[in-house]
């Protein structure tokens, strides 16, 4: 079935001789206010094709567009990371520096662990651009602090985290994560405080993203 909007594909025969589920794909540059895509979004609410009719909304939402912007801004430096504050946030990483009496490393590092979702030690180093020992520097100093505590973690790929209580992933696609993260990412925590579905599409841009992590921190409901 095509309809210009929306192709319907039939799923593929599986091992056991049974048809999978069938499949909705969707046309971005053709979905926006008329009648046919309001039919289209209110037939997918319950089931087939919603996750895929949510990514279609997303690229056409004003989250996507800032991201986009901010991209054609040329904002970040060159050879710099989004996913380092010090680059993309620097005016949030010298309030959180300012506020708690860090060096700007302990603060960048700081900021990550709080707002991204997967802050592994090789992905920390690679965004900014950080030898091991300045990592483990930046660490200790927060652990210190008592800003963030010492574990090993299945899957975490990391030696340090943020205090309370943390939601594993039964799923290796799905990602462990400190349950204090997930309201600020909406992520919805599910049997028992476990991780069971994927990641949702960002809500914020990175930027905004450390701005709003060290606004809660500053309100007084940052973790413990």
């Amino acid at each position: 079935m095509d309809d210009g909007l929306t192709v319907g594909a039939e799923g593929l025969i599986n091992r056991w001789g049974d048809r999978d589920n069938t499949r909705l794909f969707f046309r971005p540059a053709l979905y926006g206010d008329d009648e046919r895509s309001k039919r289209l979004s209110a037939a997918s609410a319950p089931g087939v094709g919603r996750r895929e009719l949510e990514t279609v909304e997303w690229l056409r939402g004003p989250v996507c567009a800032r991201i986009v912007d901010r991209i054609a801004s040329a904002a970040l430096p060159a050879g710099r990371y989004e996913t380092d504050p010090a680059a993309s946030a620097p005016g949030v990483v010298a309030s959180v520096a300012g506020k708690l009496g860090l060096d700007e490393d302990p603060a960048v590092l700081y900021l990550q662990l709080l707002v991204l979702p997967r802050p592994t030690d090789r992905g920390i180093r690679t965004w900014n651009g950080w030898t091991a020992a300045r990592h483990q520097e930046a660490a200790a100093a927060l652990v210190a602090r008592g800003l963030v505590v010492e574990d090993k973690r299945d899957r975490a790929g990391r030696q340090v985290f943020l205090p309370g209580g943390w939601a594993p992933a039964p799923k290796k696609f799905y990602q462990p994560i400190e349950v204090w993260k997930a309201d600020l990412l909406g992520l919805r925590l599910r049997y028992g405080g476990r991780v069971e579905d994927m990641l949702p599409l960002p809500t914020r841009t990175l930027p905004e993203l450390f701005a709003e992590g060290w606004a809660r921190v500053e309100a007084g409901e940052g973790p413990r």
